[in-house]
């Protein structure tokens, strides 16, 4: 799914969210004051994106499936959910738990 980036025109407030193309044009309302947000494709275009994910992203292509494996990810700084899948909070975390896990991504 590819990432759009919305900004609220009112607190200036940024979002990156993964959407299936199809829901792309749909606005999401700001977090904070309500209103809704505007599509920012010179966000997207630029590359530039905001700090962290709005949720969470579980990574269930790199998830363990041996302690060893669990530990390598905790010592890198990964957290998990209750069923061990890693999340990523941000696309440095993102890259840097699949380097640890051995995965490249492709687009």
């Amino acid at each position: 799914m590819p990432i759009y980036a919305y900004r609220c025109p009112d607190c200036n407030t940024t979002l990156e969210d993964f959407r299936f193309l199809s829901r792309r044009d749909e606005l999401p309302e700001c977090d904070k004051c309500g209103t809704p947000m505007l599509r920012d494709i010179s966000a997207e275009c630029r590359g530039i994106r905001s700090p962290n994910f709005h949720k969470p992203i579980e990574m269930f292509s790199i998830a363990p499936n041996t302690p060893e494996e669990v530990k390598e990810l905790r010592d890198a700084g990964a957290t998990f959910t209750p069923e061990l899948v890693p999340l990523a909070h941000n696309r440095t975390e993102k890259k840097r738990l699949m380097k640890v896990a051995g995965v490249v991504e492709m687009s």
